[in-house]
């Protein structure tokens, strides 16, 4: 049933054409979210997933449920749900393709491709190039040679509409998606949506509602950013805060030829983590925001989960 379900949203978001080594083109702009478009849960089980770190940066594996503790707003819970994760995971490796990347984009594509090689037969990945619209790269998403061939031939494009394709690709891929999934994006962090727009348009995706839909489907998401002269303030937040929200991860790409290292880091954490869950003594009511903080009974070790949560029901 979960592989159906997961079938049925892929087709959704293969509206557009599947390109091989060639400009492809565009696919439907993404549609708005609907304010009721949130997540639909038949419990108040908060799901948190952990990584623990030794303080060499390893991966800390085998540690029990009495290891951990979980704490909302404060007040420690009662972990009622723990499992070590070491199972297979839906992944979107969103690319950007615009024009500011093409000084990058032979480095950014060994990169990819390495990453590709790190994933697990039973892993799925869909990989997503993107400027002012959305592409993707597979159609098939276990099949590792037809995306690295796809990646391989990767050309840039136009300007970035960063937030309506994130938020976008988030909301027709992962939205009622089971199981664990994660989205990483390389990107300078650039919006070019004005750019495009007649003045005094108001966008329908913005800054706030990326993090949002990530929140609310429980994606997390690791930026990768890389400079160019087309940054802006409020980019380098964004590329910051929607993984600080989601329990992904920040990287800088100062030195692209070590992007392989970083993509290497982000396989293992999705592959090595902890699941937590509890049940909020005091149920939250929709748009409810409350802060976790997770502690861990292992010296010199790093905790990495996501510091507060969103309750969307």
């Amino acid at each position: 049933m979960k592989l159906k379900h997961f079938l049925c949203v892929l087709i959704m978001l293969l509206a557009g054409t599947i390109f091989y080594g060639q400009t492809p083109t565009p696919t439907a702009t993404p549609p708005p979210v609907e304010d009721d478009e949130v997540i639909r849960v038949e419990t108040n089980l908060v799901s948190v997933p952990v990584s623990v770190l030794d303080k060499n940066g390893v991966f800390i594996r085998n540690l029990k449920q009495l290891d951990f503790q979980i704490f909302e707003n404060g007040a420690k819970q009662e972990i009622e749900y723990f499992k070590s994760v070491d199972e297979p995971f839906t992944v979107v490796l969103m690319i950007d393709r615009s024009d500011s990347v093409k000084p990058v984009i032979d480095d950014l594509k060994k990169a990819a491709m390495a990453f590709v090689d790190q994933l697990r037969p039973n892993d799925r990945a869909i990989g997503i190039a993107f400027d002012r619209k959305a592409y993707i790269l597979n159609s098939k998403v276990r099949d590792r040679e037809m995306l690295k061939t796809a990646i391989y031939n990767l050309t840039t494009g136009a300007g970035t509409h960063l937030y309506a394709t994130v938020e976008g690709i988030i909301n027709r891929i992962f939205r009622g998606l089971p199981g664990r999934k994660a989205l990483i994006l390389f990107t300078d962090g650039q919006e070019a949506w004005s750019w495009d727009q007649p003045k005094g348009a108001k966008p329908v995706q913005t800054y706030q509602t990326s993090i949002q839909a990530a929140e609310e489907t429980g994606t997390q998401v690791y930026t990768i950013q890389f400079d160019s002269n087309f940054r802006t303030d409020e980019g380098d937040k964004f590329m910051k805060e929607i993984p600080k929200k989601t329990g992904g991860q920040f990287f800088k790409a100062e030195k692209l030829k070590d992007l392989s290292k970083v993509f290497g880091q982000i396989a293992d954490e999705l592959r090595f983590q902890y699941s937590i869950g509890y049940y909020p003594p005091d149920p939250p009511q929709k748009g409810d925001r409350r802060q976790i903080k997770v502690i861990v009974n292992q010296p010199n070790s790093t905790v990495r989960a996501k510091s507060d949560y969103v309750f969307a029901r």
